[in-house]
């Protein structure tokens, strides 16, 4: 909190919130918002969930202030996220809806640069199983199955 000089006003305590736009979740492990101390509030483990170009705001009461410009940038893999709903299928016949599976970084971004090889498997098969003509086609971190 500054005064119209730039001063710090070190006697605040008023409580600071911390947001990005619409879209997008900042979190801080500090809280938010936080009350300041001697007129500083020191935001802690701040992140935001999805990738982009963000400009953060602090406000308190009818004062606000913004940052530049931050970028993003979307995580290393983490996991994989497959999307195959439930279905039904007939022996010997490609199954109706086919898998496609996701490379995703831990906060669920599709890692577009990934060059991971995704493969499909059975398990917990009630009897023995084959997987087969199962091809795929990986693109910017999805990899679709077919047949």
């Amino acid at each position: 909190m500054q005064d119209a000089f730039g001063n710090t006003v070190t006697t605040s305590t008023a409580p600071i919130s911390f947001t990005t736009q619409a879209g997008a979740a900042l979190s801080s492990t500090s809280g938010n918002p936080l009350a300041a101390a001697s007129g500083v509030a020191a935001f802690t483990g701040c992140r935001i969930d999805k990738p982009g170009n963000y400009t953060l705001t602090a406000a308190s009461g009818t004062w606000t202030a913004e940052s530049g410009s931050i970028t993003i940038l979307v995580g290393s893999v983490a996991k994989l996220a497959i999307a195959f709903p439930t279905s039904t299928a007939i022996s010997q016949s490609a199954f109706f809806t086919q898998p496609v599976v996701t490379v995703q970084d831990a906060g669920g971004n599709t890692v577009t640069n990934s060059t991971a090889a995704v493969t499909l498997s059975l398990t917990n098969a009630p009897v023995e199983v084959t997987l087969f003509a199962c091809a795929s086609a990986s693109t910017a971190g999805v990899t679709t199955f077919t047949g």
